[in-house]
């Protein structure tokens, strides 16, 4: 037996759910970009603090109040040359070798300075005199910001992200801040002693413009 379909009334039906699909998507819409992130709530980090200090675990930072949006920076290489290298480091007084495209090094008595690509800075000394009497950590932070300094090196932007000690060695790496962010991949790495700087890994970024993305946690 075949039933007759009334069209009218099924597209009736049909326009109807759609609508109301609509409006239950709306809502839901707004309701997302209303909602409220409970970890900013005072409470919220008021009990997360006192969880913390039960474990004998103590923040001394404060705790952001509000989702930060994400900022895209815009950085390129320095594309630092050869010449320059062996003014700042040896008064342009070493020998300067290209061996391959994108590799070049720079030799002065006991020391070298092997350059990748114009971006990657590799520095290293023989050198086994005594220069220093080093007795901490904060003494030979001070001695390799002295260094980078003195090699023409700009340490306006750049802080402390990591240093440990090795039977007689300092391990010690600053890392570039923008804005008082940490840059990834820009780094300068420094081993040194008594003796002095033993070795330099730095990789040479600079910061050029910035582009606002959208709230990072939406």
């Amino acid at each position: 037996m075949v039933s007759n379909v009334d069209w009218s009334k099924a597209k009736t039906i049909l326009i109807i759910s759609f609508i109301i699909i609509n409006i239950l998507l709306t809502f839901a819409l707004f309701q997302d970009n209303q909602k409220v992130d409970a970890t900013l709530e005072e409470e919220f980090i008021s009990d997360a603090i006192r969880l913390l200090n039960n474990k004998n675990i103590i923040l001394r930072t404060e705790i952001p109040k509000e989702n930060p949006s994400l900022t895209a920076l815009i950085v390129e290489y320095e594309n630092i040359k050869l010449d320059r290298l062996n003014e700042s480091f040896f008064e342009d007084k070493g020998t300067i070798t290209t061996k391959d495209e994108g590799l070049g090094e720079i030799k002065y008595e006991d020391e070298i300075i092997t350059l990748v690509n114009r971006k990657l800075l590799l520095y290293e000394s023989k050198k086994d005199t005594k220069q220093y009497n080093i007795s901490s950590e904060e003494e030979a932070i001070k001695i390799a910001k002295e260094f980078l300094s003195s090699v023409n090196f700009d340490i306006s932007d750049m802080e402390l992200s990591y240093v440990k000690t090795i039977e007689d060695t300092y391990y010690i790496e600053f890392s570039k801040i923008y804005n008082g962010r940490y840059l990834e991949s820009a780094f300068t790495n420094i081993q040194l002693n008594n003796t002095g700087i033993k070795k330099i890994r730095k990789i040479m970024v600079k910061c050029n413009r910035r582009r606002r993305i959208s709230n990072i946690y939406k």
